[in-house]
């Protein structure tokens, strides 16, 4: 009985080792091993020089409509500093006058003859002057702000109250555009008086360089422009769109007619 327990147990292991070395054998024939020489030349296979070519030229002309679309978003975006910056000496300006009872002026460096380093004022620098009453003189309030860069004061767009050689800090006396608020904050125009409703001061901020003593570079793109007009009573009111400002003329600059 004995012999016979001890048979069976040997023949139930020759069983399961047969069953193990047949699973494994069935096993091997279902998995896929590649040969070496078909991987080899599966990882040689990649991109034709057409593909290369092809690829190169999509993110050529991506990142020229990126970079296109950027520097729009920063001109326009330095226009709109530029005009805000402006709006708050107008207003600045404005309440001083009335404030002191003393007349004020606006002044847009355009004195062409500025040179070295003083070169980057031209169009871009803005300083406040007020009137003493007791030399007849108009003196600086402070040394003044510039515009962002890539702006400056379009003299050719804008209608000021006028031209004039002011002491500008720094500077000396230099040529600029002005714009007065008399004692009442009431905005004076060209012939020294506040006009009537018809006539329209205006300050235009473009997007470019200005270079002093030779042919400025400009974007000459009304949507690269903005401002706004002065009205009679000193208030100003903003414009994104230069064009739908009141008696804009075909040519771009406003009529006083």
């Amino acid at each position: 009985m004995r012999n016979r327990t001890l048979q069976q147990y040997i023949d139930h292991e020759k069983t399961a080792k047969r069953a193990v070395v047949l699973l494994g054998q069935d096993t091997h024939k279902q998995c896929d091993y590649r040969p070496a020489s078909r991987l080899r030349g599966a990882l040689r296979k990649g991109f034709t020089l057409v593909e290369m070519i092809v690829v190169m030229a999509i993110i050529g002309v991506i990142i020229g409509v990126g970079a296109s679309g950027m520097k729009g978003l920063t001109e326009a975006k330095g226009v709109s500093s530029g005009v805000s910056i402006a709006d708050s000496i107008f207003s600045e300006a404005r309440s001083s006058a009335i404030g002191n009872g003393l007349s004020t002026r606006v002044a847009f460096l355009s004195d062409s003859s500025v040179k070295g380093k003083d070169e980057e004022k031209y169009l871009r620098l803005i300083v406040v002057f007020q009137r003493n009453i007791e030399n007849e003189r108009w003196e600086p309030t402070g040394r003044g702000l510039s515009l962002p860069g890539k702006t400056f004061y379009d003299e050719v767009a804008s209608v000021s109250s006028g031209t004039d050689t002011m002491d500008f800090p720094g500077l000396g006396p230099s040529s600029c555009h002005f714009y007065e608020f008399n004692s009442q904050g009431l905005i004076v125009n060209f012939g020294g008086s506040t006009g009537d409703s018809t006539e329209v001061i205006s300050c235009i901020i473009g997007a470019g360089t200005a270079v002093a003593g030779s042919e400025r570079k400009i974007n000459v793109n009304e949507k690269d422009r903005g401002g706004f007009v002065v009205r009679k009573n000193g208030r100003r009111s903003l414009y994104r769109d230069i064009s739908q400002m009141p008696n804009r003329s075909a040519s771009g600059q406003t009529s006083l007619n």
